[in-house]
């Protein structure tokens, strides 16, 4: 018979433990009771919280350059595109507004000199491309009449400038005869040259009186902006030639389907150095107007 040792006890055996502490705090639902295992009662105020934790202090805001960076080079990418739409549209609205024209010619308007007589030409004093003054002496003719009585009387009658010019042609060579309707020179004025250009009957509804062209020239080293004033019917007879102020390469045609769009210039001083039948090309703005302009296109008789 075995015996143990007083104070060993069996495996199975559960160990005491020391009973829990509870207090209790105040009386009714807000009262609050702390279990403390073994360690007594731990007092708390009715109503406070427990105890927690501190928060850590807030993180040390610092300027985030690259951020504002990014947003910079952003807005500069919008503004950018929508410099370029802009751009684009007005550009496509000039290339809209613009009317081609193929070729402009300067025209002058002939001033010829004529006899009122039929004579035979003794003197000539000018040469083409000369300018003349009002009143000037241009040349002189023999004129040869009957008398009543049979004898011969003759005479010299002076051809002198009609108005200020310049001349267009050489007079006739002395010795030519001359009559009333056939000039003897022809001028014109330089502060009337006008700029003639075709277009076709269907594109006129698109012009209209006070639209600004702008011109070029080989030679010429400035642009040329003149007004568009009226159109004329362009017709020629045909087989007669052609008229070295306006269309010096140019046949007689007519052309039921054309029209002679006639512009003038805005500074005359502009072409008043150049020689008529001098060829452009440019364009018409028919956004354009200019103050105080003629909008209606007028036709020329």
């Amino acid at each position: 018979m075995s015996s143990q040792p007083p104070d060993a006890q069996t495996p199975d055996a559960p160990v005491p433990q020391a009973p829990a502490d509870t207090s209790s705090v105040g009386t009714g639902p807000q009262a609050i009771t702390t279990t403390v295992p073994g360690d007594g009662i731990v007092p708390t105020e009715a109503g406070a919280a427990p105890d927690r934790p501190a928060r850590p202090p807030a993180p040390r805001r610092t300027w985030n350059w690259r951020k504002w960076r990014a947003r910079f080079v952003v807005l500069l990418m919008v503004g950018a595109a929508v410099a370029g739409g802009e751009w684009l549209v007005d550009n496509r609205n000039a290339a809209i507004s613009q009317f081609d024209l193929d070729t402009v010619t300067l025209t002058a308007q002939p001033i010829p000199v004529e006899p009122v007589e039929t004579g035979q030409v003794i003197s000539r004093y000018v040469r083409a491309g000369q300018r003349v003054r009002d009143g000037q002496m241009l040349g002189s003719m023999l004129v040869t009449r009957m008398t009543a009585t049979g004898n011969r009387k003759r005479r010299i009658v002076l051809l002198t400038a009609p108005s200020d010019g310049i001349a267009s042609t050489d007079p006739l060579p002395v010795g030519s005869t001359v009559q009333p309707g056939d000039p003897f020179i022809q001028l014109y004025d330089p502060s009337e040259l006008t700029l003639d250009a075709a277009v076709k009957v269907t594109d006129l509804p698109r012009l209209s009186g006070g639209m600004v062209a702008t011109l070029h020239a080989d030679g010429v080293d400035h642009p040329i902006r003149a007004v568009v004033q009226r159109v004329v019917p362009q017709f020629t007879p045909p087989d007669s030639d052609p008229d070295p102020l306006t269309d010096p390469d140019r046949k007689g045609e007519a052309e039921e389907d054309r029209m002679q769009l006639v512009l003038v210039p805005l500074r005359p001083a502009d072409v008043a150095g150049l020689v008529p039948g001098m060829r452009f090309t440019g364009t018409v703005d028919t956004s354009s107007r200019i103050p105080d302009g003629d909008t209606v296109l007028q036709l020329a008789r």
